[in-house]
């Protein structure tokens, strides 16, 4: 078992500082847990956690041997806590002795005063001391011990075992060959001790004038209530058995307890008083071992009741059962809850807090049948079954139901979708029908069912027809409903829409990228539409910036494309930039579709061309000029235009201007002068004619 399973044991929830090292363990703040470490021949507190309510302790595994005390410091114990929480695990404490044969106790604990703090000692050994003060002494919170060991120890002063205003339980535990002043001691507590031998125990044997109040092996002081059970109390030698305080009272109960010391009730019995005394505050019921043995059924825990969270439950509703089942003491150890309904197997639960109480579920079979049935609960410790069995009954019902699921999708459409899928499932008790509705008109069900008689379920899936049902576009709600031969009905309903098919619009002839002014007189646009309705009008329309437009009427009675082709005259005022076309086809219900389409509207560029030019070279200073024929064409007409020139990427110079008011080429002479500066070599020469919204260049 790893550490954090030991610490999970007792204090699940939380993380400690592993402790592993023989040395001193002294803190006021903090969770630790001491594991496997050997303390031997320690002259020193070994393990001392104090001043925190929230500190937690745990001693697992670990040994204490061969101390020596400091004679001068009484106040040293091997483990010491105040405050906090304190557990100590499978611990062995031997061979305490020193000069003189005085020493100090194993341990003592004071954690803090509350139930809610776990106080324990469990399966650990304390043997072979010889100490000034008590084994064990313990105060305040939830004090456990069980499954302990403490013999052949020799106290000079105080007792076997203290404990102080708090209740304790003591089981399964062996006091053997003890001598102390006293011998088990209790101070404002509820004491309860079962399962034990005390045996052979000396009590106030070194003093000459021993005294009833602290020569006897138990000792019950102010407000204490003490029970022993079924407990082995032999052979021990003091002044009396047990003294009862004032304001105390002790019940044996199924004990063996031999009769050679008194037993005293306060101090003012007298010291030669009879054997047994059977007064108010000490009842010794029965002092036969034997029959007090027999009368032990169950020594570990018993399993006192169960109670289910409800006793009826309904199929298809419950899927577990849950209740608490109550032992009649806290567990120091994990157990398995084994539950089990009738013969159906059994269903095991590890419960690793420890409590004495334990919540519990178990699925509910498939196959339970209707009527009374029989839950039983027991445990496992270990692994070994020592518990008792108790059983509870519960009603089980089986109901006619139906669940109906969701179907497959949200929205159909008459003209693509025939049947609405259903499928569910259910439970069932005779015979049935299913049945199906389309806002309360019921239409034709086609399904699938299947039957299962052994666990009485049934599932289906189908169709309900809407092939012939007058849906128009909305929400509608569909029913499924199951009647049966008895005249029972179970009905689910979903919601879902029926929509419209949309149409669709295909552009199959798109417009250009550009126009120009004379040579484009309109703008051609083609394409088709169609609609799965078939009942469909669509007005399919086409406009330039709003300017213009045309459009046509488009009637659709069939799943077919459907062509338009519209014609749009240009404007003869169009202005030379970017123009939008809007296209849009609409449906009789308003709903449109849109495709946008950018051009640019162009005027026509001049046309220049050299119609003659002279034979070259030209020589400088021999010819002045460069004589060009040229011609010049604007279809636009009405055209301002200037004619320049370059030479070899020079400035531009304008020689001439010309004004044509037809589309008809003119033709006129073009004299480029020579400048005096110019370079002997090719040269380059351009011609430019510009009318006023775009130039050509030869």
């Amino acid at each position: 078992m790893s550490l954090s399973d030991v610490w999970n044991r007792f204090f699940g929830g939380t993380i400690p500082v592993d402790w592993t090292k023989k040395e001193a363990l002294i803190s006021n703040y903090g969770n630790f847990h001491v594991h496997e470490v050997l303390y031997s021949f320690i002259n020193y507190t070994a393990i001392n956690i104090s001043g925190n309510d929230n500190n937690k302790l745990l001693v697992s595994n670990s040994v204490f041997e061969s101390g020596f005390a400091d004679l001068n410091n009484y106040s040293i114990v091997r483990i010491a806590q105040y405050l906090g929480a304190c557990v100590q695990y499978r611990v062995c404490s031997s061979s305490i002795a020193a000069a003189n044969k005085m020493s100090f106790s194993h341990s003592a604990i004071a954690v803090s005063n509350s139930d809610s703090y776990k106080n324990y000692i469990l399966d650990s050994t304390i043997i072979n001391t010889e100490t000034i003060f008590g084994s064990i002494s313990s105060y305040y919170g939830n004090i456990l011990y069980k499954n302990i060991n403490i013999s052949h120890s020799h106290l000079t002063w105080s007792g076997i075992y203290k404990n102080g205003y708090a209740n304790s339980i003591i089981r399964f535990s062996n006091f053997l060959n003890n001598s102390a002043e006293d011998g088990f001691i209790y101070h404002n507590c509820i004491g309860d001790m079962s399962y034990c031998i005390i045996n052979e125990n000396k009590i106030r044997e070194h003093y000459s004038i021993p005294d009833a109040e602290t020569g006897a092996v138990y000792q019950a002081y102010e407000n204490c209530q003490i029970t022993i059970s079924h407990c082995m109390i032999i052979n021990n030698t003091g002044y009396s058995l047990f003294f009862i305080g004032p304001t105390s009272n002790l019940t044996a109960n199924s004990c063996f307890i031999d009769t050679s010391l008194p037993s005293y009730y306060n101090t003012t019995i007298p010291l030669n008083s009879p054997v047994i005394y059977t007064i108010d505050s000490l009842s010794i019921q029965n002092d036969n071992f034997v029959t007090a043995l027999c009368s032990a059924v169950h020594p570990i825990s018993y399993l006192n009741k169960v109670i289910l969270e409800k006793v009826l439950f309904e199929k298809g509703k419950d899927k577990f059962i849950r209740g608490t089942v109550f032992l009649d003491e806290r567990r120091i150890e994990p157990l398995n809850i084994i539950t089990q309904i009738d013969d159906f197997p059994i269903n095991s639960e590890y419960k690793d807090d420890l409590n004495s109480q334990y919540s519990f579920s178990i699925s509910i079979p498939d196959e339970l049948h209707n009527g009374t049935h029989s839950l039983s609960v027991r445990y496992t410790d270990n692994g070994i079954e020592l518990s008792n069995t108790v059983h509870v009954n519960f009603d089980f019902v089986i109901s006619f139901s139906l669940e109906l699921d969701d179907p497959s999708k949200k929205t159909f459409n008459k003209t693509i979708d025939t049947v609405i899928p259903v499928s569910g499932r259910g439970y069932f008790v005779s015979d049935f029908s299913l049945h199906c509705s389309v806002n309360d008109i019921e239409v034709a069900l086609e399904l699938s069912m299947n039957k299962t008689e052994s666990i009485s379920t049934f599932s289906f899936d189908g169709n309900c027809s809407i092939k012939d049902f007058p849906l128009e576009e909305g929400q509608y709600t569909l029913k499924v409903w199951v009647s049966t031969t008895t005249g029972e009905s179970k009905m689910q309903s979903k919601q879902f829409m029926f929509y419209r098919n949309h149409h669709f619009l295909d552009v199959t002839t798109r417009p250009k990228e550009i126009y120009r002014y004379i040579l484009d007189r309109n703008i051609v646009i083609s394409g088709t539409v169609s609609d799965l309705d078939c009942d469909e009008i669509i007005n399919v329309t086409a406009s330039i910036d709003n300017l213009t437009s045309k459009s046509t009427i488009i009637n659709i009675d069939d799943k077919y494309d459907h062509e338009f082709n519209l014609n749009l005259d240009i404007p003869e005022n169009l202005k030379s930039e970017f123009h939008t076309i809007n296209l849009t086809s609409c449906e009789k219900n308003n709903y449109c579709l849109n495709k946008t389409y950018i051009f640019k509207y162009l005027y026509n560029e001049p046309v220049l061309s050299i119609l003659e030019k002279p034979s070259f070279p030209i020589f400088i200073n021999k010819q002045k000029f460069i004589n060009l024929v040229l011609s010049l064409q604007d279809i636009d007409g009405n055209s301002n235009i200037s004619i320049y020139h370059k030479i070899n990427n020079s400035e531009s110079y304008n020689l001439l201007n010309k004004t044509i008011r037809t589309s008809d080429p003119v033709r006129f002479n073009y004299d480029i002068p020579i400048n005096d500066d110019i370079s002997v070599g090719s040269c380059q020469i351009e011609i430019i004619a510009e009318d006023q919204i775009i130039f050509s260049q030869i």
